[in-house]
């Protein structure tokens, strides 16, 4: 094979040519490239060349052994130039033959008999992969390349040589290119999937081949929540049982019933390039419940308490965020029309939040409780003013929890329903699952309105009289003894309060003397004196 410069840029090439084995009727056909780096070599990286053999064989008959695969330079490079070498097999579709992974010095490869590992190979299916993956020195000299020869059965006939790498420089050495990084292709259980059983394994599939090592070194699962909705940092100890193409990771006992488990893959996860995961990649998944004993299901600022035996078996519970877009059960339609029924008949009344509430069994049959069981709904209020973040002056005290009635398409309010305004939660205890709307409204009600200072007196530093526990929209107006209107103020700011600077309607300060107010909200009246002391 001539000799080919490497350079800066990747080099992809193959040679084909027959062997003929000692049985004339059948023949192999060998393969051979340099493979792309996925990506930039990571910053600490060993500067990586990676060569891909693949063995094919015609007719396929199975099974078949390769007795050895030796390794050995033939190029000029010293073994002061290379770091390391790593052998990796795969054959048919993937499937690792487990365990022959060899890592090696670079004395054995630059040794005169090279490296002989993989003895007896049992091939069952073919083509055969051979990854081999040369750590190239920092101190390598300009200038010197690298042939490796392959033996395979330990014939010498079957000799396979690289393309000579040019190692003229550290830049030529690093081996970059626009392929992406490796990413998790496939993976089950699925990102917030729920009911997973408590025999459930972790699988995943990569977009290339991987290092074994470096998966399960990047990988970790952990309990992060239990069935009772408390919030837990349990690992998960197991062991891989496969790892190609499909890495499975099997915990070592069975999952608990009800609990969040999530799974984190670090950077450390690299292919055989040793380029890692561009950036590392989180998901958890719930296990089915127990309906043997109470459990606590959460989503997102929503809570449902359920007792022991509410359910006639055990299974699972979607809380549902988007039933208006996404519902499970619950057509849509009746939805859209509670809604816009709600907004004609109550004119002060707002949705501010909609959970679907839905729960399968074993079999995926759709379960009802049967028991009551307590919903618990959080509400935004970072500022803590009292109403909720996000909405035209809702007051946080009016809210309630609503469930729609399908065949009416109306939303009901639920009677035991009670808001914990140091908490921003409200909580109602449910009867059956559908959808359940977060409703509130104008704050409407003057029973707690009143003025203050009365008297009023400059004399004593007083600048205004102010309003207070007004509703959410109030008009507030001022009259003489005698019934004449002195001022008209509006409250639209929702804050509750209003000041008034003690003028009349043109601006010219009041006289001393004895004043009416009426407050009116759009469903309460409340009226008061005022003292002016001049």
């Amino acid at each position: 094979m001539s000799k080919m410069n490497r350079g800066l840029k990747s080099v992809l090439f193959s040679i084909f040519f027959i062997f003929l084995h000692a049985d004339l009727a059948t023949c192999y056909t060998f393969s051979t490239s340099t493979l792309t780096q996925f990506g930039s070599v990571p910053v600490g990286a060993k500067n990586r060349l990676v060569l891909q053999i693949e063995i094919d064989q015609d007719p396929q008959d199975l099974p078949a052994t390769i007795s050895s695969i030796t390794l050995s330079n033939i190029g000029s490079a010293l073994d002061t130039d290379i770091s390391a070498v790593r052998i990796r097999t795969e054959f048919g579709t993937g499937q690792v033959y487990s365990g022959l992974e060899t890592q090696a010095g670079s004395d054995q490869v630059f040794g005169g008999n090279g490296i002989t590992t993989f003895s007896g190979l049992s091939i069952s299916s073919w083509p055969l992969t051979i990854y081999i993956v040369v750590d190239v020195s920092n101190t390598a000299t300009p200038g010197n390349t690298l042939d490796i020869k392959i033996s395979a059965g330990g014939i010498e006939g079957l000799n396979l040589n690289t393309n000579p790498s040019d190692l003229d420089s550290p830049s030529s050495r690093q081996i970059v290119s626009g392929v992406p990084s490796p990413t998790l292709a496939i993976f089950s259980p699925g990102p917030n999937e729920i009911g997973v059983a408590s025999s459930q394994t972790v699988k995943m599939s990569f977009s290339t081949s991987m290092n074994h090592e470096s998966v399960e070194s990047g990988f970790s699962m952990q309990a992060v929540m239990d069935n009772g909705g408390n919030s837990i940092a349990l690992p998960v100890t197991g062991v891989f049982v496969s790892t190609s193409p499909i890495f499975e990771f099997a915990p070592n006992i069975s999952l608990a019933n009800n609990y969040t488990y999530q799974i984190n893959l670090s950077t450390i996860t690299a292919d055989f390039a040793g380029n890692p995961l561009s950036s590392a990649v989180q998901w958890s998944f719930i296990t089915r419940f127990s309906s043997a004993v109470a459990n606590v299901f959460s989503n997102q600022g929503v809570q449902l308490i359920a007792p022991q035996e509410t359910f006639s078996e055990s299974g699972s519970v979607n809380i549902n965020l988007s039933p208006e877009t996404t519902p499970i059960l619950v057509d849509p339609q009746a939805i859209s029309t509670a809604r816009a029924n709600l907004e004609v008949t109550f004119d002060t009344k707002s949705v501010v939040g909609m959970v679907e509430l839905a729960a399968r069994g074993m079999t995926g049959n759709v379960l009802q409780p049967l028991e009551p069981v307590a919903l618990r709904f959080s509400y935004p209020d970072s500022n803590n003013d009292g109403f909720v973040d996000g909405t035209s002056l809702v007051r946080a005290k009016t809210l309630c929890l609503w469930h729609l009635d399908e065949t009416k398409k109306l939303f009901v309010r639920i009677p035991s329903c009670s808001v914990d305004t140091a908490a921003k939660r409200v909580t109602a205890t449910l009867p059956h699952f559908s959808v359940f709307a977060m409703i509130g409204s104008l704050d409407t009600s003057l029973a707690d309105a009143y003025a203050y200072p009365v008297p009023f007196k400059p004399s004593q530093g007083h600048s205004q009289i102010t309003f207070t526990n007004l509703s959410s929209l109030a008009t507030i107006r001022i009259y003489t003894i005698t019934g004449n209107l002195v001022r008209e103020l509006e409250e639209t700011d929702g804050d509750g309060q209003l000041g008034w600077d003690v003028k009349n309607k043109e601006g010219v300060p009041v006289s001393s003397g004895v004043y009416l107010y009426l407050i009116k909200s759009q469903t309460d009246t409340k009226k008061g004196k005022l003292v002016i002391i001049r």
